[in-house]
This record gives C-alpha cells, sequence and structure tokens, in this order.
C-alpha cells in the first residue's frame, strides 16, 4: 500500500493513516508528524492489523 502525503494544512495523510489505525481523526490531526523528506510504509495483515515502518536515515539517528 501507498500512502502519501505532507504535512500542509489540507493534507488527507493523517486522516488516512487514521483510518487504518482506528484513531480519532482530530487525535490523528493534532498528533501525527509527517516531513515531507520521510519515508513510511504502512503493512496491512490479512486480519487487519497496522505496521507502519519509518526510514531513519544515519544522519537522524536522534529519532530512534
Amino acid at each position: 500500500m501507498a500512502c502519501l502525503g505532507n504535512r500542509e494544512p489540507n493534507s488527507s495523510y493523517p486522516l488516512n493513516v487514521a483510518e487504518l489505525i482506528d484513531l480519532a481523526p482530530d487525535r490523528a490531526i493534532s498528533e501525527i508528524r509527517q516531513g515531507n523528506d520521510e519515508v513510511y510504509k504502512l503493512t496491512v495483515s490479512p486480519g487487519g492489523a497496522v505496521t507502519i515502518w519509518k526510514l531513519i536515515p544515519e544522519e537522524r539517528l536522534e529519532e530512534l
């Protein structure tokens, strides 16, 4: 699955992720921070569980 987005005010990325992980839309908008230079992979299992993977390059290891 591909889910593209950015942090523009009208971005649907937080709402797309909220739907996948059963998160309230207002919480997603206030808490999900996704930069334009970040890469995520969302995997939906057959049972519906969602795994979110984030690429953290060497220059941003402090995010670990």
